[in-house]
């Protein structure tokens, strides 16, 4: 315990013990370069009956309860501290006092969660339980204000898909597999069974065109008869176009519960340190994390690269299962993760254009600026305009001329919304920015493809952020589905008007990967694969369904040998055969050696 406490310790700023003496031994006294950090001891059986074993979860509930109210509880029948301790040279405060405060400066995160001491190298509060003699490290909080959201969802959903060559053979599959699930025993209950479930049918089935899935996190309480997705006819497809979101999209808590997926979490990690090595003062991971009421993520400083960094973390897994763009689109900001997709700009670049885009529009301008979407066209919305300033063209603009625009066409009854952008991008207010915006260009990491040959090429697209955006349809005959990337659907209504414009909206599939008030890996991204899955699309369903497991996890799984047949129909009727045939050959009334007529 002394050697793990010296080294995992070194923060430690609120520590129980168990006893008199030997809970402040084993955090040897004489190194101060390690006891200095600790800024309270508390003694766990103050209030208790020595609990041995059990104290452990005393002292637990004191370290969370400490963190969670931000006091100390008061040590009680405190007479003396032993004279052996030099308690001001070691900054050890001894509470006696009725609920004295924690030190301003702790950070008390929000995620409450119980880990072993030797995990974590930072703690907030530290817990030890001694039984019988033993001094083996048992659990530590490494955070605090437990709230009632999740960072990870308890249980890891799996895709289940489903195919026949009939429409309504997905009904019958639903029937047979429900009477399936209903006799499972509770060994076959547990998740590993799940998984198996998701290998054989992902991987171990025949395709044939009519398709269906569901999402699940458990096999039991399910019922595929409701749950399961309309029966889909599939058809092989391979090109696919994504689209970006820019800047006024973001959400709090966007995307946080895909910290699930491996590839996703070292995505944000990796952004994360190189934001910082850079100069960037604020953690990118801890504003995924923060609760609503702290969440800066509407501020553009931090929207732009928390945006992106989302933008690129959500690209990674998507490649992992198979699944690539042929077209990328990307609007206003979403253009940096685009160029990053098609390997334009490497990922570092990618997150440094978004981060200095966010930094330098902060301090654009001291007026207040907003921007608002309407639901007009440019010519339908011109004349507004001369109501609010004869020489303005724009919706971005001041505030208070949005304003007062936005309440000229509520009371005409036309659609509009203020974008939560206190920076109005396409407008004369980047102009202050767009120097120092082309100097963060610098050393840019290029991947391939395209090499940008001129400093001109670049200052054209940073002075395409001060003019009003651009207005073109590409009609793109091979695309046949269109994936929205970044924090919700907010490009949802437009791309639907400009398919319906181009008469393509039938054949060309919509579906965005995040959606806002849904749980983000059950609810949407699952479902948005099981979507492509069924249109044609071919994913890597293994790679789908162990999105949380690193390395090559099929050796762990079993190809299950008693799932239910798949259930033929005997409707239709597939023989066929010539007037010739039978009655001259197969069902003729004289013998073999009088031969057989002849079709005339």
């Amino acid at each position: 315990m002394g050697v793990i406490a010296r080294v995992e310790y070194m923060d430690l700023e609120l520590c129980g013990r168990h006893d008199t003496a030997r809970g402040l031994k084993v955090f040897g006294l004489r190194r101060s370069w390690l006891v200095f950090a600790i800024l309270g001891v508390k003694n766990i059986p103050d209030d208790n009956l020595p609990l041995e074993g059990t104290s452990r979860l005393t002292g637990l509930g004191k370290a969370k309860l400490a963190l969670e109210r931000g006091i100390v509880s008061p040590s009680a029948n405190f007479e003396r501290l032993n004279p052996k301790i030099d308690a001001d040279y070691l900054n050890i405060a001894h509470s006696t006092v009725e609920k004295p405060p924690l030190p301003e400066d702790i950070a008390r995160r929000w995620k409450a969660s119980l880990s072993h001491c030797y995990n974590s190298a930072t703690k907030l509060g530290g817990v030890s339980g001694f039984s019988g003699g033993s001094e083996d490290p048992d659990g530590g909080l490494a955070d605090g204000l437990e709230t009632n959201e999740s960072i990870y969802p308890r249980l890891q959903p799996r895709l289940l898909v489903w195919s026949s060559s009939d429409k309504e053979g997905i009904s019958r599959i639903a029937l047979s597999y429900s009477q399936y699930l209903h006799q499972l025993s509770l060994e076959q209950g547990k998740k590993s069974y799940l998984d198996n479930v998701a290998y054989t049918l992902g991987t171990r089935r025949s395709l044939v065109p009519w398709k269906s899935f569901v999402v699940a996190d458990s096999l039991r309480n399910i019922s595929l008869e409701t749950s399961m997705s309309k029966p889909r006819l599939s058809t092989p497809k391979s090109y696919l176009g994504f689209v970006f979101s820019g800047q006024g999209s973001q959400l709090y808590a966007m995307g946080r519960e895909l910290l699930y997926y491996p590839v996703f979490k070292r995505s944000l990690q990796d952004a994360n340190e190189y934001l910082r090595n850079i100069g960037c003062p604020w953690s990118l991971l801890n504003e995924f994390l923060k609760p609503e009421d702290e969440s800066r993520v509407n501020e553009p400083e931090y929207s732009q690269g928390l945006c992106t960094a989302l933008q690129i973390a959500l690209i990674d897994p998507l490649a992992s299962f198979g699944i690539f763009p042929s077209v990328v689109v990307g609007h206003s900001s979403g253009e940096i993760a685009a160029a990053y997709t098609v390997h334009f700009i490497s990922r570092r670049s990618a997150w440094k254009l978004a981060y200095y885009r966010g930094v330098l529009s902060s301090t654009s301008s001291r007026d207040t600026h907003t921007m608002m979407s309407v639901g007009l066209s440019a010519a339908q919305l011109s004349p507004y305009f001369e109501k609010v300033a004869a020489n303005s063209r724009t919706v971005s603009g001041l505030e208070a001329q949005v304003d007062f625009l936005e309440s000229i066409l509520d009371k005409d009854r036309i659609f509009v919304r203020k974008l939560r952008v206190p920076v109005t991008y396409h407008s004369p207010q980047m102009n202050v920015i767009a120097e120092d915006y082309l100097k963060s260009y610098s050393r840019l990491g290029i991947w391939g493809g395209r090499f940008i040959k001129s400093g001109h090429d670049i200052f054209s697209y940073c002075s395409s952020c001060s003019r009003r955006g651009c207005h073109s349809q590409r009609i793109l005959e091979d695309i046949s589905g269109i994936i929205e990337t970044g924090p919700h659907s907010t490009l949802q209504g437009p791309i639907r008007d400009i398919l319906k414009s181009i008469g393509r909206q039938a054949d060309i599939g919509y579906i965005s990967l995040l959606r806002h008030n849904t749980s983000t890996i059950a609810s949407t991204v699952e479902e948005a694969l099981g979507c492509l899955h069924c249109s044609g699309y071919t994913l890597n369903l293994l790679s789908i369904n162990n999105h949380s497991k690193d390395g090559d996890i099929s050796s762990e799984l079993q190809v299950l040998v008693d799932l239910p047949s798949y259930p033929f129909t005997y409707s239709q009727k597939y023989w066929h055969e010539s007037r010739a045939s039978s009655t001259g050959h197969r069902l003729r009334q004289h013998g073999r050696y009088l031969g057989t007529p002849v079709p005339d």
